[in-house]
C-alpha cells in the first residue's frame, strides 16, 4: 500500500532502527488503520521478559475530573492499587479519536504494554482491531455484546429485578423505567421487565421515559407526570438520571416519595446525601476492578480460558426516596 519493501515496514512495526520518524509514523498509522499485526504471533511473553505495564483505556465519553458519581475514578485508583502490588505499572490513555488511538497502537506495536483494560462505551471496531494485535485485553463495564474478550459487569438484570420487586412490595403498579443505549441500561430494563411479568403486570409503553447517560429530560419527565394516570413510582437505571427525576419533580411541586417514589441504580457517591436520600443498588466498583485485573493478569500470563463475563454483585439500598404509594 506504501510502496515500500518489507523489510522497512518490519523494522517499522518492530522499532527497529533503519527507517526514518516520517516513514516510521506512516507506517504505523497505516498498520493501525488496518489492524494489521505483521504475522500476528500471539502478543505474549514471559514473566522476565515483561514490560510490567498495563494500558487504561477509557471511552472518551468519560470525564473523570467531573464525574460526581466517583464511579469510574473509584475504578482506576483500585485497579492502579492492584497493579502496583503485582509489580505492574499502570498507563492510561483515552479512546475516541484518531491520535489517541494511535497512540495506543503505537504502544502495542512497541510492546511497551502487556494488557489492556477497556473500560466503558468502547467502539466495537476499535476492539476488532485491537482482538487482531492479540494482545493481551478485557472489558470493565464495555457496553457491547461481545464475546471474543472477558467483560466484567454489574449483576444489572438482577439488580434491576429486585429493585422493581421492592417497588412492588411497597404496592406500586404503576412503575416508570428510564431507557436508554448501553449493554448495562438495555440489561437493567430487562430486570424491569422480569419483574412485572412475573408479578402479572403488563408494562405500559406511556411509562417508558427516555434518557441519557445521567439524566431526563424534563420534557420527557413533564409528559410523564401530566399523562391521564401518572406512575407512582419511577425505577431510573442510574443515579444522576434518578436525581435529575427528582429535581423536576420538586421543582414542579411533588414531594418524593409522597406523591411518587424514586429508586436509582448504582449507589454513587452522591446517593446518600441527594435529598431526599436515594434509594439504589449498590454497584461493587472495587470488586469489579479486582476481577478485571485478575482477569488481565490471568491473560498475560497465558492461562488458555474460553473468554466469559464476569459478573460482579450488587445489594439493593433503601433510603428515603421510596415508600408506599399514597393511596
Amino acid at each position: 500500500m506504501l510502496n515500500v519493501d518489507k523489510s522497512t515496514v518490519s523494522r517499522a512495526l518492530n522499532s527497529k532502527e533503519g527507517v526514518n520518524p516520517e516513514m516510521k509514523e506512516t507506517i504505523l498509522l497505516m498498520a493501525h488503520k488496518y489492524g494489521y499485526n505483521g504475522k500476528r504471533k500471539r502478543y505474549r511473553k514471559s514473566e522476565e521478559q515483561a514490560a510490567r505495564n498495563i494500558c487504561f483505556v477509557a471511552s472518551s465519553d468519560i470525564d473523570f475530573n467531573s464525574d460526581v458519581s466517583f464511579f469510574y475514578p473509584l475504578i482506576l485508583s483500585t485497579i492502579q492499587k492492584e497493579a502496583a502490588n503485582k509489580g505492574y505499572q499502570l498507563t492510561f490513555n483515552y479512546a475516541g479519536n484518531a491520535v489517541q488511538e494511535k497512540m495506543l497502537f503505537a504502544l502495542i506495536a512497541d510492546k511497551k504494554t502487556d494488557g489492556l483494560i477497556l473500560v466503558g462505551r468502547i467502539d466495537i471496531e476499535l476492539i476488532t482491531r485491537l482482538l487482531n494485535t492479540g494482545i493481551p485485553m478485557v472489558g470493565l463495564d464495555v457496553q457491547q455484546e461481545i464475546n471474543e474478550i472477558d467483560n466484567v459487569l454489574t449483576d444489572n438484570i438482577w439488580g434491576a429485578k429486585k429493585a422493581v420487586e421492592y417497588l412492588i412490595q411497597l404496592g406500586h403498579r404503576d412503575i416508570a423505567c428510564t431507557i436508554s443505549e448501553g449493554l448495562s441500561f438495555k440489561q437493567r430494563f430487562t430486570g424491569f421487565r422480569l419483574a412485572l411479568d412475573e408479578r402479572g403486570i403488563t408494562v405500559n409503553p406511556n411509562y417508558l421515559v427516555k434518557a441519557t447517560s445521567n439524566k431526563i429530560g424534563p420534557e420527557e419527565l413533564r409528559k410523564l407526570i401530566s399523562s391521564p394516570k401518572p406512575p407512582t413510582a419511577i425505577f431510573a437505571c442510574n443515579d444522576p438520571m434518578a436525581r435529575s427525576a427528582i429535581n423536576f419533580f420538586l421543582e414542579q411541586g411533588l414531594k418524593v416519595p409522597q406523591d411518587i417514589s424514586v429508586l436509582g441504580f448504582d449507589d454513587d457517591a452522591a446517593a446518600s446525601i441527594t435529598a431526599p436520600p436515594l434509594s439504589t443498588v449498590r454497584v461493587a466498583r472495587e470488586q469489579m476492578a479486582r476481577l478485571a485485573f485478575a482477569a488481565l493478569h490471568r491473560r498475560i500470563r497465558g492461562e488458555a480460558l474460553p473468554p466469559s463475563q464476569i459478573i460482579s454483585n450488587v445489594e439493593l439500598i433503601v433510603r428515603r426516596s421510596t415508600d408506599f404509594p399514597r393511596n
